[in-house]
């Protein structure tokens, strides 16, 4: 398999003559660190999609701000 491929498909890649025991502890040293990106990704994204929601927000009561009491009333009520 050439390096690209093995890059591509394991995230490492493997040189030739590797022994089948180098091969395992190079698999459990990439799931190990997989996991890690997972969990810090996992976070990431979480953090980002809280970003996001709070300037959505904001930008709701930046139009709400900009409307009349009346307005804003009559919005509710149209989806009561």
């Amino acid at each position: 398999m050439q390096r690209a491929e093995s890059t591509e498909k394991y995230g490492t890649w493997f040189s030739k003559g590797v022994t089948a025991e180098e091969v395992s502890l190079k698999c459990l040293f990439q799931i190990e660190r997989c996991k890690t990106w997972i969990t810090n990704l996992t976070t990431l994204k979480e953090e980002a999609d809280q970003e996001v929601d709070a300037k959505k927000k904001e930008e709701i009561k930046k139009v709400l701000r900009s409307m009349t009491k009346e307005e804003v009333l009559a919005l509710y009520e149209e989806q009561g």
